[in-house]
C-alpha cells in the first residue's frame, strides 16, 4: 500500500533539527522526495549513526541517479549465469538409447540441482530434436532458485536473485556434453554506469588509490564491446588500448617509479612469446642513460649492451626459422663489419673465436696479441741513475717515453727505485702509457692497447731499458685458422685475379703442415691441382728428407707442362731417387732424359738388372726383378717359367741367354704360364749355342709375350 506521508512527516518530524525521521517504516512512496532551495551545504539524505545507508533497486530494476532528468549515475545486476555452447536443436534421444537424460546445477555452491529430460515429458515435442524454449520449460517446470531462457536460440540458465555473490555451475550430467556448457562458475554482476566524468575532490591528499578494487579478487577495467580504452593525463591521451588491434598504443614515455626493487617491470604471458616490436618502418631502440646498461637475460644468460654501445651475450643469440636468405647479422653501409672476441690484452693475450654448425666449432680464429717481455725483476734502478726511461712505439708510430724516478709513489710503493717489483714496473707502465699497457707476470709483458692483432709493438730504446732487460726488437701479433671441416667456395665465383686464398701484399705467403704431417693437393674427376708462378719457377725446399709427391692408391702422380716446356726435378748431386712399392717403375709418353746418374734400390725396379747366372736348377721361375737371366745348361736342358702377364704388366722387358754355350746339345725351353702363348705357341726353344731371346709383355689375350 501506498505510505501516507501526511502521516509519516507528522510522526517523524524533528522540529529541533529541521529533519525528519523515519524508523522502521516499510511501504512506498507514489511520488517525489524533493527539497526546498537555500538549504546550504546539508547532507539531505543522512543514514543511521551505527551502520551503512543503502539505497537500492527491487529485482531486475536498475537504480539511477539523474541530474537535470539525465541519468548521470546508473547501477545495474545480474545473478550468475552460464549459456550452452552449442545451439538448437539437440538430439537427446541419442545420449542414451532413448532413456532419460539429465543435468546437474548448483548455485551459490550449494548441492547441486538434478534436472531431468525424459522422451515421456509432455513439455518436449521431439526427443531428438528438443528447441531451447522446450529446454527452458523444463528447467523452469524443476529447477529452485535458478530458471531457464530461450536466448536466440541457445538455452541459458540464470541465478533467481542478482548481485556479484550469486553464482551459478553446471556441475556435469549425462545430457552436458551435447548441451556444451562451459566449466566453471558463472558469476553475477553489479555494474555502475556513468554517463558524465568521474571526478574527485581536491585536498584528497596522498590517497593509496582513487578507486579501489574488491580485496578478495582481481580489479578489471575495461571499455564496453568494440570500444577504444583510453587514459588520459592533463586532457592529452597517453595510453590506448584499440578495440580493433588490442595492441596497447603509448603517447608519452613510459616510467616506473625508483625503489621497486629486483622484479620483471614487464611480464610477459605464461603460455606464448613476448613481443615487443616498432611500428612498420620504424627502429626499436632500447637505450640507457649515464652508465646503465641495457640487460636481456634469463637464467642461462643473455645480452648486455653498454653506454658505449657494445653487445655482451652471455647465453646464445638464435635466430628463427624460415627467413630464407637475409644476413642475420648485418654490419653498416658505411665500412666493413667485424666481429672479433675480447680486445683487451690485460684481459687476455690469447684470443679465440669460434664459428661452428650444430654446436661443434668447425672454423677457430687463434689470435696471439704482440708483446715484448722484460727480463724478469726486481729492478736495481738505482745503480743506473736517476731519472731514467723506456721508449716503446707501436705499429711504427712516434714512441713514447715512460719516465722512472726515485720519487715516484707507484715505485716506493712496489720496492722502491733499488729493488722495483715486476708489479711496480706494469703499474708505472699502465700510468703513463696511452697506446700500450703491462702485466706483471715473471716475466713484465707489454702489449698494444686496442689493438688489431697485426699490430706491432717495439723497444726502440731508453736509459732503463737494458736493466729492465727489454731488447732492441718488434714483435706483431699472430692470428691462426683452424678448420674441423672443408673449405669450400660457391660456383660462379669466375677467375678470381687475386686468388681464392690472397697472401698479404708486404710479405711472403706460407702454408705450413703441422709436425710429421704431410700437405695435399687434391683435385677430382678431370681437375688438376696447378702450383704456378710469375717467374715459372716453383722452389720446395725440405731440408730434413726431400720433396716427396704421392698419388693415391691406383692413381699417377704427374708432373706435366705444356708446349715446349720441361718439368725439372732436379737435386743438388743430379741424382733423383723414385720409389715405387709396386715395382712398376718409371713410365713416359715420350723422352725420360736424365743428366746424372740414374739408380735404383735394389728391391725396385727401374728395370733393375738381376741376372740368374750359372743355375744349375731344372727348372728357373723368373722374378719379379728380373731382367737379364744367364742359364747354364752345360750339364742338361733347361726351362724358364714365365710370370702370368697380369703379374708381369704389360711392357715388362725380359733377356733370356744360353749363356754356358750348350743350347745345341742342351735346348733351352721357354714355357709361358698356364695358356698363356709366346708369339702365339706355348713355348718358345733356344736350341743354338749361346743363342739368347728378347721378351716384352704385350697384356694381348691371345699373344700375351711377343718375341722382339
Amino acid at each position: 500500500m501506498a505510505l501516507d506521508y501526511q502521516q509519516i512527516f507528522k510522526k517523524c518530524f524533528d522540529s529541533t533539527k529541521n529533519a525528519l525521521r523515519i524508523t522502521g517504516v516499510a511501504g512506498s512512496l507514489d511520488g517525489q522526495i524533493t527539497w526546498n532551495s537555500g538549504l546550504g551545504a546539508i547532507t539531505h539524505i543522512l543514514g543511521p549513526s551505527d551502520q551503512g545507508l543503502s539505497i537500492s533497486a527491487q529485482g531486475t530494476n536498475t537504480l539511477s541517479i539523474e541530474l537535470d532528468e539525465s541519468g548521470i549515475l546508473t547501477a545495474s545486476a545480474t545473478g550468475g549465469y552460464q549459456l550452452s555452447g552449442a545451439p538448437e536443436t539437440w538430439d537427446l534421444d541419442a545420449i542414451a538409447g532413448g532413456a532419460d537424460v539429465d543435468l546437474t546445477i548448483s548455485i551459490d555452491g550449494l548441492a547441486a540441482q538434478t534436472i531431468t529430460f525424459s522422451a515421456a515429458d509432455p513439455l518436449i515435442g521431439n526427443f531428438a530434436a528438443v528447441t531451447a524454449a522446450e529446454a527452458a520449460d523444463v528447467v523452469n517446470d524443476q529447477a529452485v532458485g535458478f530458471n531457464g531462457q530461450d536466448i536466440g536460440g541457445t538455452l541459458l540458465v540464470i541465478h533467481d536473485n542478482i548481485g556479484q555473490s550469486r553464482t551459478l555451475e553446471v556441475t556435469g550430467g549425462t545430457a552436458n556434453a551435447t548441451f556444451a556448457f562451459p566449466a566453471g562458475v558463472g558469476y553475477g554482476t553489479g555494474n555502475v554506469y556513468l554517463t558524465g566524468q568521474l571526478a574527485f575532490s581536491s585536498g584528497l591528499g596522498p590517497m593509496v588509490s582513487h578507486i579501489a578494487g574488491p580485496d578478495d579478487e582481481d580489479f578489471y577495467i575495461s571499455s564496453a564491446t568494440g570500444q577504444d580504452l583510453v587514459l588520459r593525463a592533463d586532457g592529452d591521451a597517453f595510453f590506448t588500448f584499440p578495440a580493433a588491434t588490442h595492441i596497447a598504443e603509448w603517447a608519452r614515455p613510459f616510467t616506473w617509479d625508483d625503489s621497486l626493487g629486483a622484479l620483471i617491470h614487464i611480464g610477459g604471458p605464461t603460455d606464448e612469446d613476448l613481443s615487443i616490436a616498432a611500428a612498420a618502418n620504424n627502429d626499436l631502440l632500447l637505450q640507457t642513460s649515464g652508465t646503465g646498461h641495457i640487460n636481456v637475460n634469463n637464467t642461462a644468460g643473455g645480452i648486455e649492451i653498454d653506454d658505449n654501445g657494445l653487445i655482451e651475450v652471455t647465453g646464445r643469440i638464435k635466430f628463427h626459422d624460415g627467413l630464407t636468405a637475409v644476413s642475420q647479422i648485418r654490419g653498416p653501409t658505411d665500412e666493413a663489419l667485424f666481429i672479433a672476441s675480447d680486445e683487451d690484452p690485460l684481459t687476455h693475450d690469447t684470443y679465440y673465436l669460434y664459428l661452428g654448425v650444430n654446436n661443434e666449432a668447425l672454423l677457430t680464429l687463434v689470435g696471439n696479441q704482440a708483446s715484448l717481455s722484460s727480463g724478469g725483476g726486481p729492478f736495481n734502478l738505482t745503480a743506473v741513475g736517476d731519472p731514467l726511461t723506456l721508449t716503446v712505439s707501436i705499429d711504427g708510430g712516434a714512441a713514447e717515453t715512460i719516465t722512472f724516478t726515485a720519487t715516484d709513489p707507484i715505485i716506493i710503493a712496489n720496492g722502491g727505485y733499488g729493488a722495483l717489483t715486476n708489479d711496480g714496473l706494469a703499474a708505472v707502465i699502465n700510468d703513463q702509457a696511452v697506446d700500450f699497457c703491462s702485466d706483471s707476470p715473471a716475466l713484465t709483458r707489454i702489449y698494444p692497447r686496442h689493438a688489431a692483432l697485426s699490430s706491432t709493438i717495439e723497444v726502440t730504446g731508453g736509459t732503463a731499458r737494458a736493466t729492465l732487460g727489454y731488447a732492441l726488437a718488434t714483435d706483431r701479433g699472430l692470428s691462426t685458422i683452424t678448420l674441423d671441416g672443408w673449405l669450400t667456395w660457391p660456383a660462379g665465383l669466375g677467375a678470381r685475379t687475386g686468388g681464392h686464398i690472397l697472401g698479404p701484399s708486404d710479405q711472403d705467403f706460407y702454408i705450413n703442415g703441422e709436425t710429421n704431417r704431410a700437405i695435399t693437393l687434391t683435385t677430382s674427376g678431370t681437375g688438376h691441382a696447378v702450383v704456378s708462378s710469375a717467374g715459372g719457377t716453383i722452389t720446395v725446399n725440405d731440408d730434413a728428407a726431400g720433396i716427396t709427391v704421392t698419388a693415391v692408391a691406383n692413381g699417377a702422380a704427374t708432373l706435366s707442362t705444356s708446349g715446349t716446356g720441361h718439368a725439372t726435378v732436379g737435386t743438388a748431386n743430379n741424382t733423383l731417387t723414385v720409389y715405387d712399392d709396386a715395382a712398376t717403375g718409371i713410365g713416359t709418353n715420350g723422352h725420360l732424359h736424365v743428366g746424372g746418374l740414374l739408380t735404383s734400390d735394389a728391391a725396385r725396379v727401374i728395370e733393375t738388372i738381376v741376372m740368374q747366372a750359372g743355375s744349375t736348377a731344372h727348372v728357373i721361375t723368373v722374378a719379379a726383378t728380373d731382367h737379364f737371366i744367364g742359364v747354364d745348361c752345360s750339364a742338361a736342358a733347361k726351362q724358364v717359367n714365365l710370370e702370368a702377364a697380369a703379374t708381369a704388366g704389360t711392357g715388362r722387358v725380359l733377356i733370356i741367354k744360353d749363356q754356358s754355350g750348350n743350347a745345341g746339345a742342351n735346348p733351352i725351353t721357354i714355357d709361358a704360364d698356364g695358356g698363356e702363348h709366346i708369339d702365339e705357341a706355348d713355348t718358345y726353344v733356344i736350341n743354338s749355342n749361346y743363342g739368347s731371346v728378347t721378351l716384352i709383355c704385350t697384356g694381348t689375350a691371345t699373344n700375351e709375350w711377343a718375341v722382339v
